[in-house]
């Protein structure tokens, strides 16, 4: 893990970045290994890195397997969704899916939005493996208001259960906007959740 010497944005991706910044400031995160764009498209060179980290993993544990691309979240796309994330990896199943998370940059919905919004770069993406955890509520927060684009106004979305639920549409979520120390709050029937 890069807990003082963090990669930049442009070789690990926003989302890696994000989470390597957060642990340095001993934020409580499920602890993570980044395989970076260059580790994974050398496999040959980096098979034994990654064969070696994957083995000193615990088996008790489940794991995400997470894409960090580095044109994801970006000013003029966000790629949201494009990429793939597994959840709930047993540890003899990693190799695999890091590579299947790895691979996801050439999917056809990634080809038809590259084609839609004009993309020809190659796309570039670093894998973040991160212990799961069992959480009671999950949520997305929003530093800009995604609907009205107002940097003043922060958005959270919450969900009992795993965040599946709330990413993939499945279930209505909790809806809080803070304006100016003020909470707006919309508070919906949730009875099911993904555990």
């Amino acid at each position: 893990e890069f807990l003082y010497d963090i990669p930049g944005k442009e070789l690990i991706g926003a989302k890696a970045y994000n989470l390597c910044l957060l642990r340095k400031e001993n934020f409580p995160i499920p602890s993570f290994h980044i395989f970076s764009n260059g580790d994974l498209e050398n496999y040959e060179e980096n098979v034994i890195t990654i064969k070696n980290y994957i083995d000193q993993l615990s088996s008790d544990n489940f794991y995400a397997v997470r894409s960090s691309a580095i044109s994801e979240d970006g000013k003029e796309h966000s790629f949201a969704g494009q990429f793939s994330t597994v959840l709930f990896v047993h540890k003899k199943d990693l190799l695999v899916e890091i590579f299947n998370v790895y691979n996801s940059t050439k999917s056809n919905h990634v080809n038809r939005y590259k084609t839609f919004h004009q993309i020809e770069e190659t796309l570039k993406i670093s894998v973040i493996v991160q212990e799961m955890i069992h959480s009671d509520i999950s949520g997305v927060a929003f530093g800009v208001d995604p609907m009205s684009l107002n940097p003043k106004t922060k958005v959270i979305n919450a969900i009992y259960g795993q965040g599946e639920a709330l990413v993939s549409g499945k279930y209505d979520s909790d809806f809080y906007s803070i304006t100016d120390q003020k909470i707006h709050s919309k508070i919906v029937n949730k009875p099911f959740q993904i555990v």
